[in-house]
């Protein structure tokens, strides 16, 4: 009986070509999630500005009104709560939207070839959007505040992107 042995071949770029043929689609389905997102709610877009600013609100009168809790350094406490849940909404939306992907474009996966590592990355890109709105809003809190951040805010986005990172592939494992 003669066995067969199946072998990457490394001079093989196909699926590495269309993946970058096929990038458009990518943005396309981020585009589609995104658009998808916020017809669905009476407030479209402005639910992006809402959610997060109503999160920090009650964690900020729960840690640091109830629980008296105070932020090490020069930035209000509420300026701090806000930029750490910006992070953990990055993970937490990539880990989700990046999971249920597959089964969210099944329909699609089965009637249409393309690189099938496309659907999680457009499902990362949409959750970017919401992620970028947060930052702005970070932005405008910090100059409302009088709060001005040093350099080291430089390295934020490179924060961001690891983040965004582990969580399209702890998503992509689940």
């Amino acid at each position: 009986m003669r066995k067969t042995v199946i072998e990457p071949n490394g001079k093989n770029f196909q699926y590495w070509k269309d993946i970058w043929n096929y990038r458009e689609l990518a943005f396309n389905l981020a585009k589609r999630d995104i658009t998808v997102r916020y017809k669905q709610t009476r407030i479209g877009l402005g639910w992006a500005v809402i959610a997060p600013i109503i999160s920090m609100l009650v964690s900020t009168f729960i840690f640091g009104t109830l629980a008296g809790l105070s932020s090490d350094g020069d930035a209000p406490y509420f300026i701090m709560v806000y930029a750490g849940s910006i992070p953990w909404g990055i993970f937490q939306k990539n880990v989700n939207q990046t999971s249920s992907t597959f089964i969210t474009n099944a329909d699609l996966m089965k009637k249409v070839y393309y690189p099938r590592i496309l659907s999680p990355i457009g499902a990362s890109f949409a959750s970017m959007f919401d992620s970028l709105v947060s930052i702005v809003i970070l932005f405008v809190m910090m100059l409302i505040a009088g709060y001005y951040p040093t350099v080291r805010i430089l390295l934020f986005p490179v924060f961001l992107i690891l983040n965004s990172a582990l969580g399209f592939f702890l998503g992509l494992f689940l």
